[in-house]
């Protein structure tokens, strides 16, 4: 059972097969190309091994052309394709019989034919004019020679118009040929003038005959019997390519033309448009060339196909041929030998091939391109890409492209993956910057001046894959800040390392100490203490060397953390330097309070801390200023013991602000938090002094009081000194206010109200009759209040003297002195 893939193949095949018996070869019997069209291989069983070996290149390439779709697939292939590989394929030599009326030669090597006579004689000529030293005859090819002898033009005239290149020297050579008989079995039956007939398998004795030296001319094809017994000769042109308009030259065979044989080029100015080649490359690196067929009316078109190194042929005979063509495709597989090759066809046309060899070649198209660098070798060594090849001459730059794999599809010379921009790379490169574990497909470019214009080369390709290697992570850092929302978070940075994937936990304990040693499987980081669920989903952004993780939060109810990355590459883990975060609430709730000679600092203790820095700065002031000076510090044990922070000295009088900084340990160093600042207003600090007067009997008669103030004032507020006789004051109105004069003559009047001088050297003393009406026999207590307002009153302190000095006996006391200042 058959499917329409397989007849096409066959069908493909026999078209093929049947090429190539019109070319004169035997192709492989159709059983075999049946086989091979249902098994779609060369190699399949009960083939015929010889045959089918000498043209497996071919069939390949049928089936290849069958498998794309390509229309007549048997006339697309390249000239490389035309001729079996070996003995096989090629017909037997067909026997000659010898004319009967013809005695054999005595010797073979002595000339017989007219041909033969006349061209070892205009060879021996030129032979001996060139040894004589005789100008340009050495330009004389025997190829030209040959072409005089088989067009039987034997006038100057002749000779002059069929070959151009040998006219300076026609007149010895007409001298010669005429000397010469020409026996009439030997005139030949076709006219060499006439047109070539139009079937393209028409055999070479029925096209134009002369063409070059290692083919038969048409005389000898036709002097030549041939047994009854034996097939025609087998044709000898190439194939018609479909596409070719030179379908008159179809038959020619051009393989044995001799370059030489042409008209040499007399460098006129051509008026003929000049086309493009279109020039491709095989996967072998070939050269494959083609061309517009010649829109010439002439029927016969030879192609010869030239090239230069460096710059363009100026003329085909000064020129390296590729090949001699009826085609308008060619292939080129020589070296590259220079940054550049230009390649010409030239047209040679005529109305038969003997003409169109002795034409003027006229510049049909041209082409140029750019050699590939060759000797690639890309290879990987320890992370670094180095690649080393051979530029050829006149190469100007190469141009080096990095591509990923998985980008190689779409962007093979995009500007954005070339590296190696600041040198020429015309002897290799050293790439540092490719990344570990990953893949990469290498392009290399040559570039060279064409014209005015730079050009590249079709690309070397390479692919590289750069070895891995699992490195941790040792400079994971952390960066503290608060979002929009207040909530505080991290920002963490490392470097990359070469090869693998970082991934970053996030643990309340840390993990097992020694993880970091050396690398283990990524299914034992659970038991470990790295889970999946601590795993930071957070995206990361890589820039350059470096990788960032933003916006990191601490959990809610967490003091401390722990960040450890993992470097995962393949199946295997290696864990970096875990790395602890703490964090502290700032200082709430501060409060002073304000003792009789000192100053306690209240607040609520924030989480986290495990001490608290106190600094005390001016009012108004940014903490940093305050927090360059030496702090007050309370650690947690001690605050929840005083409960509060109790300073050694009075705060300034003026007034200042305390900075509350909490801090905590990370790795031996101190970190502190946000600052919280509260202000201690300004303060009068002021002290006083009581001393009892006494009478000319010892008896207690009054008071004096002296007013001072700690810290110079510019006034004093008003005073009133109180007695309770049952206990001291509390206040201006727990008691009766004694009244106060000045203890200096001349003073104000006594008034229970008295305002000292601020320098402090004034005394007050009680008015004798107001005390004597005042305190009680039986003694009691005095006080002296500040009388002011209550909103000002927070301004001011007041130090009270000692105990005994505030604690009076009574008037009629027997013995008034003992016991006046015993505190009780």
């Amino acid at each position: 059972m058959t499917d329409k893939k397989f007849e096409a193949r066959l069908a493909g095949l026999t078209a093929w097969a049947a090429d190539v018996s019109a070319r004169g070869f035997v192709p492989p019997k159709l059983d075999d190309l049946t086989i091979i069209a249902r098994e779609k291989s060369v190699n399949a069983s009960g083939l015929d091994a010889a045959l089918i070996g000498a043209w497996q290149a071919a069939i390949k390439e049928v089936l290849k052309q069958v498998a794309f779709n390509i229309a007549e697939p048997h006339r697309q292939l390249g000239s490389e394709f035309d001729e079996p590989e070996g003995a096989a394929g090629r017909p037997q030599p067909t026997w000659v019989a010898p004319s009967p009326a013809v005695a054999p030669r005595p010797d073979s090597s002595l000339p017989e034919t007219y041909e033969e006579k006349a061209f070892q004689s205009l060879k021996a000529w030129r032979d001996r004019e060139s040894a004589k030293g005789r100008p340009l005859i050495s330009n004389v090819k025997e190829s030209q020679l040959k072409l005089v002898v088989q067009s039987k033009r034997t006038s100057v005239e002749e000779i002059q118009k069929f070959m151009p290149a040998v006219g300076q020297f026609a007149e010895e050579i007409a001298q010669i040929l005429s000397s010469i008989d020409v026996p009439s079995s030997e005139i030949p039956k076709t006219s060499l003038a006439a047109p070539v007939i139009d079937n393209p398998t028409t055999q070479v004795a029925q096209a134009s005959p002369s063409l070059a030296a290692p083919l038969r001319s048409a005389v000898d094809l036709q002097s030549q019997p041939t047994p009854p017994s034996a097939a025609p000769a087998p044709a000898l042109p190439r194939p018609v390519a479909a596409q070719s308009a030179n379908s008159h030259a179809a038959a020619l065979p051009t393989d044995g033309i001799d370059q030489h044989a042409f008209a040499l080029f007399e460098y006129g100015q051509s008026t003929s448009p000049v086309g493009k080649i279109a020039i491709g490359k095989a996967a072998d690196g070939t050269r494959r060339y083609s061309w517009d067929p010649s829109s010439s009316d002439k029927p016969i078109t030879i192609y010869r196909v030239v090239s230069g190194e460096d710059h363009p042929p100026y003329s085909p005979d000064r020129a390296e041929l590729v090949t001699v063509t009826n085609q308008e495709t060619a292939a080129d597989g020589r070296p590259a030998r220079s940054a550049v090759r230009y390649v010409q066809v030239w047209a040679n046309q005529g109305g038969s091939a003997a003409e169109a060899i002795a034409a003027q070649p006229v510049l049909h198209a041209e082409g140029a391109f750019v050699s590939e660098v060759h000797n690639v070798e890309i290879r990987e060594d320890e992370g670094r890409v180095i690649g080393q090849w051979i530029a050829p001459p006149g190469t100007r730059n190469v141009q080096v492209f990095r591509l990923p794999t998985e980008k190689a599809a779409y962007a093979s010379g995009d500007p954005e993956y070339r590296i190696q921009t600041a040198s020429n790379n015309l002897g290799g490169f050293i790439d540092g910057e490719a990344e570990r574990g990953r893949e990469y497909l290498y392009q290399v470019y040559a570039e060279a001046v064409v014209g005015d214009v730079a050009r590249l080369s079709s690309p070397v390709v390479r692919p590289v894959r750069v070895s891995a290697i699992l490195r941790p992570v040792t400079d994971l850092a952390a960066i503290e800040h608060a979002q929009e929302t207040d909530v505080p978070c991290f920002d963490f940075q490392w470097t990359v390392p070469p090869g693998g994937t970082v991934v970053i936990h996030r643990t309340e304990l840390p993990p097992d100490a020694g993880l970091e040693l050396k690398p283990l499987s990524t299914e034992t980081l659970n038991a470990h203490g790295l889970l999946e669920e601590s795993r930071l989903a957070h995206p990361i952004i890589v820039d350059g060397g470096r990788a960032t993780m933003e916006g990191v939060p601490r959990p809610t109810g967490w003091t401390r953390a722990y960040f450890t990355p993992v470097t995962i590459l393949n199946g295997q883990a290696h864990v970096g330097t875990t790395i602890s975060k703490s964090w502290r609430d700032p200082v709430r709730n501060p409060k002073i309070l304000e003792r009789v000679n000192s100053q306690i600092l209240t607040f609520e203790w924030p989480d986290g801390a495990a001490a608290v820095l106190v600094y005390v700065g001016k009012t108004g002031l940014e903490p940093e200023f305050a927090m360059a000076g030496h702090p007050h510090e309370i650690t947690e044990p001690d605050y929840q013991q005083r409960g509060g922070l109790q300073f050694g000295s009075n705060l300034p009088s003026e007034g200042c602000d305390l900075h509350m900084v909490p801090v905590s340990f990370e790795a031996g160093k101190r970190i502190a938090g946000a600052p919280t600042t509260i202000t201690y207003q300004k303060i009068l600090r002021l002290k006083y002094q009581v001393t009892a007067k006494r009478s000319l009997l010892g008896g207690l008669s009054g008071l004096t009081v002296g007013v001072e103030a700690i810290n110079p004032t510019p006034s004093m507020p008003s005073f009133v000194l109180v007695y309770n006789p049952k206990r001291l004051p509390l206040t201006v109105s727990d008691g009766v206010p004694v009244s106060m004069m000045s203890d200096l003559d001349g003073g104000p009047a006594p008034a229970r109200r008295f305002t000292p001088s601020s320098d402090g050297t004034g005394l007050w003393k009680t008015e004798p009759e107001a005390w004597q009406e005042t305190v009680s026999p039986d003694g009691g207590f005095v006080r002296l209040f500040a009388d002011l307002p209550p909103e000002i009153l927070r301004m001011v302190a007041l130090l009270d003297p000692p105990m005994k000095a505030l604690r009076i006996s009574g008037a009629g006391a027997l013995n008034p002195f003992r016991g006046m200042f015993d505190a009780r």
